[in-house]
């Protein structure tokens, strides 16, 4: 994760569905350290329930132990897409969009905040190609209401995917001559991402438990991919142990593995 902007280093809280973690970072050297990792258990979501009471208790240690004023917010949460978005070029960006997705994700779309960006290294004439994110509207409203209220700057809020992608460019575990299907999973959360040239082309995050048969699971994301015709290494980071069949998996601590400089 790098906390960067406008040449200063900010701390980052990352909210997942059974904790809270709040990273420090601090500069050393002329590199960004990890200075300090303290982990709120409280269940968050479950079961598609949202608990918004643990949240703004976790919220509200964090923010009054460490005194902070400033800091970047990462979602690790289910309910969270991401989709590549070709449209005809039009003033009405947003509608167009969600006239798009109302086809392609079977989802109520009034039950979630749309961030969307054109991607402008991608130039196709009357065309315009959007990186799109969807995300629950109760889990924005509750994170800005009460930063507002406690008067904390928020920089940014944004999917822990971008910090996940970042460190495994970082470490080399990823390259560009190579398209991927990486699954990365925790024992709540499985992030399914689709890398082409290291770009993401689509990615999942579903909810999953100690329950989930994860032969099933893999397989039916791998043959949804293949019967697009795509080709892809696939990679698989897991914490803890989990039983597949037919690939091998790194294991890894998920929350260590996110705050990684």
């Amino acid at each position: 994760m790098k906390p960067f902007l406008k040449e200063e280093i900010i701390d980052i809280i990352l909210i997942s569905p059974d904790r809270v973690i709040y990273y420090d970072f601090d500069e050393k050297e002329n590199s960004v350290i990890l200075k300090n990792f303290e982990v709120f258990k409280t269940p968050i979501y479950e079961n598609g329930v949202f608990f918004k009471n643990n949240l703004e208790k976790a919220l509200d240690e964090i923010i009054k132990k460490y005194k902070i004023k400033e800091l970047g917010i990462s979602l690790h949460f289910p309910n969270i897409f991401f989709q590549k978005v070709t449209i005809p070029r039009t003033p009405d960006v947003l509608n167009a969009i969600k006239n798009y997705l109302q086809n392609y994700l079977p989802l109520n779309l009034e039950k979630y905040k749309i961030i969307y960006k054109e991607d402008v290294y991608k130039l196709s004439g009357n065309f315009a190609n959007y990186n799109v994110f969807l995300f629950p509207k109760e889990l924005e409203e509750e994170i800005l209401d009460f930063f507002f209220k406690e008067d904390v700057t928020l920089y940014f809020v944004s999917p822990s995917f971008e910090a996940i992608l970042s460190n495994l460019l970082y470490e080399a575990l990823i390259s560009f001559t190579e398209n991927y299907l990486i699954f990365f999973i925790d024992e709540k959360i499985a992030h399914i991402f689709y890398l082409e040239n290291l770009k993401p082309e689509k990615i999942f995050f579903e909810e999953v438990s100690q329950e989930t048969n994860f032969d099933l699971f893999i397989e039916r994301f791998i043959n949804y991919f293949t019967s697009q015709d795509k080709k892809f290494e696939t990679l698989i980071f897991a914490f803890p142990e989990i039983q597949i069949k037919n690939y091998n998996f790194v294991k890894i601590n998920p929350y260590e593995f996110i705050g990684k400089m």
